[in-house]
């Protein structure tokens, strides 16, 4: 078991208990039941100066797996794409969250079917 740890102020402590409790569920269900909800990605600024905009496209992931290269399609994965300079991809802060993620299902995927997929979609990796 991981444990994530928040810094809040006393008064937003005390509204999600308040929610929590109103919906009947434990701080701890309330908060999975939360991380179930569909993120909204925002726009961003590229590093040339241009606006972004959220596009979905195959993201290709690559890895190694021992001394093998393998690579790994994921769909649907939103991405920017900026108006400027054309350059597409995730922010490097996202692009640093999912790798951790990706090892993590990557073990779990070895251990349970002896293989990996090598398309997957995003939706079923990110949800509970």
């Amino acid at each position: 078991m991981s444990y994530l740890v928040l810094e809040v102020t006393e008064e937003e402590k005390a509204k999600v208990q308040l929610k929590s409790a109103l919906a009947g569920l434990s701080l701890e269900e309330f908060m999975k039941n939360t991380l179930q909800k569909d993120v909204q990605v925002v726009e961003t600024t590229c590093s040339c100066g241009g606006k972004t905009e959220i596009i979905q496209k195959p993201y290709h992931y690559g890895f190694w797996l021992g001394d093998k290269k393998k690579k790994m399609i994921i769909l649907n994965l939103p991405q920017h794409k900026c108006s400027k300079c054309g350059s597409e991809g995730i922010t490097s802060r996202a692009e640093k969250h999912l790798d951790e993620l990706l090892k993590l299902k990557i073990n779990q995927w070895f251990r349970e079917m002896g293989r990996l997929p090598e398309i997957i979609d995003f939706n079923e990796l990110i949800n509970f």
